[in-house]
């Protein structure tokens, strides 16, 4: 399976603005908070499971044209 995903180190509030928007755009967003070893955090923001990887940048790029990311 296939998702979009961007990562944030240490700054969760670019992460729930991402998140914000692709829910707001009708995607299924969700947040994975990780530790990392020298005691930050990286925030990965996913969306959706696609069968393939072309349907994963189709999704992709319709996450972009409505949330201008």
């Amino acid at each position: 399976r296939q998702r979009i995903a961007e990562e944030y180190r240490d700054r969760q509030e670019a992460a729930l603005e991402i998140y914000d928007q692709a829910q707001d755009a009708g995607f299924a967003a969700r947040i994975r908070p990780r530790a990392v070893e020298d005691g930050g955090w990286r925030y990965e923001v996913a969306v959706g499971r696609y069968a393939s990887a072309a349907e994963a940048e189709v999704a992709a790029a319709r996450l972009k044209a409505a949330t201008e990311l």
